[in-house]
């Protein structure tokens, strides 16, 4: 017998402050457009038990997820390979993550993000406590949400432009709870895609799209609890273009793309079939996400070469460049060793014949599609679970280049990510599904 319990509460921050996800969005945020969604989602069938959380929130640092774990340990019993904490990844939400770039003033208060660890504790309490009778159902759609990929090589550079022939994913899939009477208690769905569809002149809390197709979902299905996972979007976002080019977006556009993924997932839920004897798992790994070797400044005048060459590659990142040179340059004056590597985690639950695979960072949509080409079961491929470890490009974006790839100087890392990241990732998520299965 499976049991089910799920709820949900409002995390929205206060206004007066700055929002997270667009360094071009200087305004502090004046007013709460929507609200900010927690919700959990429970699973117990006498043997064992896994927890679905997921937030309108851009992403977890890894010391409130390390934090998170020992408080669910102490008090629900969860650990945290059972676990799956999924961020949407808005960008019209507070600062989660750490900022060197942000004075902290400007920023959420702290009290706030202790909070919402708070609330996910608390939340999944309530979830455990609401368990009921439940049968597990998996659906899967196709739709066009408005999106494309937005990577595109321009003459000899890697530019952030719409490209309608690179790959995105147009898989919805969804896990549907029902109650003994046949009405929806939960639906975990999905899409692929950026969260970053609202202009960065727009200063106004919001769940985005996320927000819009779970709010039109649980008014379809009353009683009902939505729930957004992410896909690897980490190339991918919203298709609101202008003369070839990227423009900002409008709570119109929020509302089309939501109705859009709202569709498709009713069409899922309502063609959804029985997952058969659901025996509930959880395997978590760390993957080494190696840099890249012969890029890793080994003296002062390789790094200044490599801060130039960058520079001249990605003129509008110069300042940023010039911070990450300075950082390592103070590393090399103290004779501090670099790091060789970082790493990130891989998670996996499985539901009977259905499994949820969670990376901890900004995949790209072709790591999330080879992924699931090679399941053993159904499975739906998540970023942005647990902590977030910043973008993870296939080996072919590492070597061409492109904003993705730059993203190690926000980071302070010594050198770009391998290439061989794509391989460690896809072989570490595929033996840690197929061991569930």
């Amino acid at each position: 017998m499976l049991y089910a319990g799920a709820c949900a509460m409002d995390i929205t921050p206060p206004v007066g402050y700055l929002l997270s996800g667009h360094a071009a969005r200087t305004g502090k945020s004046r007013r709460a457009h929507d609200p900010l969604r927690l919700k959990v989602l429970s699973l117990h069938n006498g043997r064992g038990r896994i927890v679905i959380a997921t937030a309108d929130l851009i992403g977890f640092s890894a010391e409130f997820i390390e934090t998170l774990r020992e408080e669910l340990l102490a008090k629900t019993g969860v650990r945290k390979e059972h676990m799956f904490l999924a961020a949407s990844h808005t960008h019209t939400g507070p600062f989660m993550l750490e900022s060197a770039s942000t004075p902290a003033p400007d920023r959420i208060l702290p009290d706030y993000i202790s909070n919402v660890r708070r609330k996910i504790v608390g939340g999944v309490l309530e979830a455990m406590d609401r368990e009921e009778p439940a049968k597990a159902f998996w659906g899967r759609e196709q739709a066009d949400i408005g999106a494309v990929n937005r990577r595109k090589r321009i003459r000899s550079v890697v530019a952030m432009a719409p490209n309608p022939r690179g790959p995105r994913d147009d898989d919805v899939p969804v896990l549907a709870l029902r109650r003994p009477d046949g009405s929806l208690l939960a639906a975990v769905f999905q899409a692929t895609c950026h969260v970053t569809t609202i202009s960065t002149d727009i200063s106004e809390i919001s769940a985005d799209f996320p927000g819009a197709a779970q709010r039109e979902l649980e008014r379809r299905f009353p009683g009902c609890v939505a729930m957004f996972v992410n896909g690897c979007s980490g190339d991918v976002r919203p298709a609101i273009v202008k003369d070839g080019k990227f423009r900002g977006g409008t709570f119109d556009d929020v509302e089309r793309m939501g109705q859009a993924l709202a569709d498709a997932a009713s069409r899922a839920i309502e063609s959804a079939q029985p997952i058969a004897r659901p025996k509930l798992a959880g395997a978590m790994a760390r993957v080494t996400l190696p840099f890249r070797k012969r890029l890793i400044p080994g003296n002062q005048a390789a790094l200044e070469t490599y801060a130039r060459e960058l520079g001249r590659k990605y003129p509008e990142w110069r300042s940023w460049i010039r911070a990450w040179a300075d950082h390592c340059s103070a590393a090399l004056r103290a004779g501090q060793p670099f790091p060789t590597h970082t790493s990130t985690e891989i998670q996996a639950l499985r539901i009977g014949d259905a499994a949820l695979v969670g990376l901890g960072g900004e995949a790209f949509v072709e790591i999330g599609l080879q992924i699931k080409r090679r399941m053993p079961m159904r499975t739906l491929v998540a970023g942005y679970v647990g902590a977030d470890r910043g973008y993870l490009p296939t080996a072919a974006a590492l070597r061409a280049g492109g904003y993705e790839g730059i993203c190690f100087v926000f980071e302070k890392w010594p050198a770009a990510l391998d290439p061989s990241v794509e391989k460690r990732i896809i072989q570490s998520a595929t033996r840690l599904a197929r061991a569930l299965a």
